[in-house]
């Protein structure tokens, strides 16, 4: 085994963000990793950039057709390696210097942990990356948790992505389902792979920074609304049953809020609004009584457009 941990980073025309991304790479406290940058057939030479990085073991693969973004991610979180762990890395993301280090140090202790996972923190200039980066601290020690308190942590509104996430790769024996989920299979995936009496560690400080692509990412052109209300049907049947009056309040007042931001913001609509709302009453998803500001600022997006949402939002975050 070369390396305990293989960062895997999934690639595509944006070898300038990649080169920052191994910069960053290169202040890791924990130095032992080996990267692998998977080139999902890009026309941008990235084999340019490995002679720029010495200090890191990197290695080149790239795909004889372009699989697309969410496919190449998933490519990449099941890339198979000789490493423990596995981290897949957004091309454009960093994580904290620290984070490598932290994980590694709780997976080594506790062998039931399936993965470590991080809260997430967005940027959209390289002042904003800099200055986060700059003023992150040591992290502090991680909470453990079982299936339902991952997902009760998921309805607090924590920000997890696949890329947040360093995985024991013994456990990787599940696939996200694309089709059923579209780009929000990240939640069940990562949910599923919690088995019988496993856990996951969860730093609830921010130690990946998330490039904010805004209007401009793709990658949620395809979300219709079956995969809204299936992503909250799955939260709701991995709850433990009975479920309890605390779990449905929680699981309401997220599914309210979210599924009616999440129409607001679809490009393509299958149904109208009034069907989506009767088909996540019956699905017992949502409670009018838990509407918050969010929900709010969405109905008024619906009802007056997007010119009077962003005034909402404006106001909101005063």
């Amino acid at each position: 085994m070369k390396h305990t941990v293989s960062i895997i980073i999934p690639c595509y025309n944006q070898t300038k963000l990649l080169e920052k991304n191994l910069k960053y790479l290169e202040q890791q406290t924990y130095t032992d990793f080996g990267i692998v940058i998977l080139d999902d057939n890009s026309t941008e030479d990235y084999k340019k950039i490995i002679s720029d990085f010495p200090h890191l073991d990197i290695s080149y693969v790239r795909n004889d057709k372009n699989a697309g973004a969410i496919k190449n991610i998933f490519n990449s979180i099941l890339y198979k390696t000789d490493s423990l762990y596995t981290l897949s890395l957004h091309e454009d993301d960093v994580i904290h210097p620290r984070y490598l280090e932290k994980a590694v140090e709780t997976l080594n202790l506790n062998q039931d942990i399936v993965y470590v996972a991080t809260l997430a923190d967005w940027f959209k200039t390289d002042k904003e990356l800099e200055k986060k980066f700059t003023k992150a601290q040591n992290l502090s020690l991680p909470t453990i948790l079982n299936k339902a308190d991952f997902i009760r942590k998921i309805l607090d509104g924590k920000h997890i992505t696949f890329g947040s996430i360093i995985y024991r790769n013994v456990f990787l024996d599940e696939k996200p389902d694309l089709e059923k989920y579209d780009v929000f299979c990240d939640r069940p995936f990562l949910i599923s792979l919690i088995k019988n009496d496993l856990r996951i560690a969860l730093l609830e400080d921010k130690a990946i920074f998330v490039h904010d692509h805004g209007e401009n990412d793709s990658r949620f052109d395809t979300i219709h609304e079956e995969h809204c209300l299936q992503l909250m049907t799955y939260y709701k049947n991995n709850l433990p049953t009975p479920i309890s009056t605390s779990d449905v309040k929680k699981l309401q007042t997220f599914a309210t809020n979210n599924l009616i931001g999440a129409y607001a913001g679809l490009k393509h609509k299958k149904m109208s609004f009034w069907q989506f709302i009767q088909r996540a009453k019956k699905l017992g998803l949502i409670n009018f009584r838990y509407i918050n500001r969010i929900g709010i600022a969405s109905l008024f997006k619906l009802a007056f457009g997007e010119k009077v949402f962003n005034t909402a939002i404006k106001i909101i975050k005063r």
